[in-house]
């Protein structure tokens, strides 16, 4: 072998050593996300917004009034749990700011078993993590209590890793690897209501994050009960106006542009096929205005409950809410005095 071809070969066999001990971190180890050790403690701040367009305090957009606490949880002395396993209480202390003193809130407990972080709230047993972790895997975080993998009504409950081992970014702060779980994702199309829960873990250090939000949208209707539509926002300003732009730029038709007088019922004493075919014409298409229909029963006759875009409001919809925002302050390892 000469000495081209012996520095050629070292030099591969170097590279190749090297490569093939090289791999990507797996960040599936769930309790790397929420180490459970005795004086660790978080302190949060929790947001809540209240969300309501048609209340005469809200601002531009539809913030009605904004309150904060403080939350501090800290891992106190372990006890057995009585089954041979080992708990850990969780002290729960709030208050209004940090000008003011914490007070104990309540105590629950903290666990690892059987690859699983379950933390008693209030006395009733949620896995929050499960050991490994992996992208868009589910899992019943109710195994340990009676409330179910699935509601009465047929949702699925089970939480839902959104995604592990990527970099997170809220507000100012950026954690990296993080687990965010889905732990509540609904939406009701009946009520127009939705609700969303997620939570986000990160490495070494815990939950970071959380924020949970129940909206419904409140949309204008139009009942076959009522024989005038008083205040139809379709008519006045808007009388006129074949297609109506919204707030958000979304372009909708008018279907009472063609009646000699706007706050005519259409589906008023008609016939059922007569209110679905109107119904039909303004729910397919383009910039269609119905968004959906029900019909509902007054113990004597059936009643068509149209749907459609409120042309007064930004996005077409009055939208009603709560939203609540946990962040964390600070952590670390103190002293149950402190």
């Amino acid at each position: 072998m000469t000495l081209k071809n012996l520095f050629i070969y070292i030099i591969s066999f170097i590279f190749c050593s090297c490569t093939s001990t090289i791999e990507d971190p797996k960040y599936t180890l769930g309790t790397m996300y929420y180490p459970i050790e005795e004086g660790w403690y978080i302190t949060y701040t929790i947001d809540t917004t209240f969300i309501d367009f048609d209340d005469q305090n809200a601002d531009k957009d539809g913030v009605v009034n904004i309150s904060s606490i403080q939350l501090k949880e800290f891992i106190s002395s372990p006890y057995d749990d009585g089954f041979g396993g080992q708990n850990f209480k969780l002290d729960r202390y709030k208050r209004l700011d940090e000008s003011m003193e914490w007070e104990l809130d309540s105590v629950w407990a903290l666990a690892y078993r059987k690859g699983q972080v379950i933390k008693y709230e209030n006395g009733i047993p949620y896995i929050k993590i499960v050991n490994p972790l992996e992208d868009r895997m589910k899992w019943n975080q109710n195994a340990y209590n009676n409330q179910g993998a699935t509601s009465s009504s047929g949702f699925d409950l089970r939480y839902e890793v959104a995604s592990v081992g990527r970099v997170y970014v809220f507000g100012s702060q950026t954690y990296s690897p993080t687990a965010v779980i889905n732990e509540v994702d609904q939406e009701n199309d009946i009520t127009n209501s939705s609700v969303k829960l997620v939570s986000v873990y990160a490495k070494d250090i815990g939950l970071v994050y959380k924020e949970y939000k129940l909206s419904k949208k409140r949309y204008y209707q139009a009942k076959s009960s009522d024989a005038t539509l008083t205040g139809n926002p379709y008519c006045g300003n808007n009388e006129n106006s074949e297609l109506i732009t919204l707030g958000n730029g979304q372009r909708v038709v008018n279907p009472f542009f063609e009646q000699d007088v706007c706050e005519e019922n259409p589906i008023y004493n008609v016939s059922a096929d007569s209110i679905e075919r109107w119904i039909a014409r303004w729910e397919d298409g383009v910039n269609n205005a119905v968004v959906d229909w029900e019909t509902q029963s007054n113990g004597v006759d059936t009643v068509y409950v149209v749907s459609m875009y409120h042309p007064d409001y930004k996005n077409g919809y009055n939208e009603v809410g709560t939203e609540i925002k946990q962040s964390i302050i600070e952590y670390g390892i103190a002293f149950p005095t402190e």
